[in-house]
């Protein structure tokens, strides 16, 4: 893997039901950018997606992150390498019956052993940096959609992750609070030196975030290159999907 590459998929190919689900997809993830995995419904990003955060397993060789080979880690090396990404899921995970606090200290007090007023101190930290800190004591119900979202992204971010997996964050989201953090995920990028992996068929939002974009249709990469090349580009599939996403 090379100094700038942060993640290396070579030739990975998934069946499902002897489905072929993705076609021998190789691509690579640059350090501290934020990469924009696109496609229509079906058309493998999801699986793509899985695939890096854990829930699929590959061949030995397929799937590199953080230049560990993830298919020969044990379990404990797993945990170790799984511990360095956070997950900002499209439903935001947040427990109802739990404060916005506790939410977002919950993965300090699975995995660590720090005190309890040491994670209490992160966590308003973390809510700082996501304009939440008047939400400590309050529950996921009496925060706004915009609200919501942040706090997720705090509880994402909250074990300082080398890597920033989003899953159609803004999805739900009215225009104003889908740019707002669409903002906020990338000025937390730069102050965290992270680097960002997101599914989203938000056209606003990648206009506004995307450094590098991957486009997938049946299985196969067609696109991967720069924002700019993406909006030079005279593939058709690339001209429909960002048209429609206009007119939304």
């Amino acid at each position: 893997m090379t100094k700038d590459k942060i993640i290396e998929v070579n030739d990975l190919s998934v069946f499902f039901d002897e489905a072929k689900v993705l076609d021998e997809v190789s691509f690579s993830v640059s350090k501290e950018k934020v990469t924009v995995i696109l496609g229509a419904s079906g058309s493998g990003k999801t699986t793509i997606f899985r695939h890096l955060i854990g829930l699929y397993t590959s061949e030995p060789g397929r799937v590199s992150i953080m230049d560990k080979d993830i298919s020969v880690l044990d379990e404990l090396e797993l945990k170790e390498l799984y511990m360095k990404m956070g997950v900002f899921y499209q439903s935001g995970g947040l427990l109802g019956s739990l404060t916005v606090g506790e939410n977002v200290g919950l993965p300090l007090e699975q995995h660590t052993d720090l005190p309890n007023d040491v994670i209490k101190d992160i966590v308003n930290l973390k809510l700082g940096l996501v304009e939440l800190q008047h939400t400590y004591n309050m529950y996921p119900s009496q925060l706004s959609g915009g609200m919501f979202k942040r706090a997720a992204l705090a509880r994402a971010i909250v074990m300082d992750p080398v890597i920033l997996f989003c899953d159609e964050p803004g999805a739900g989201l009215d225009p104003v609070s889908l740019s707002s953090l669409d903002n906020l995920i990338v000025e937390l990028k730069e102050q965290m030196k992270m680097s960002v992996v997101m599914v989203t068929h938000e056209v606003s939002s990648i206009l506004r975030i995307a450094d590098n974009i991957l486009f997938l249709e049946d299985g196969k990469i067609i696109f991967d290159g720069t924002l700019k090349d993406v909006l030079n580009s005279q593939k058709e599939q690339l001209l429909n999907f960002f048209e429609k996403g206009k007119g939304k």
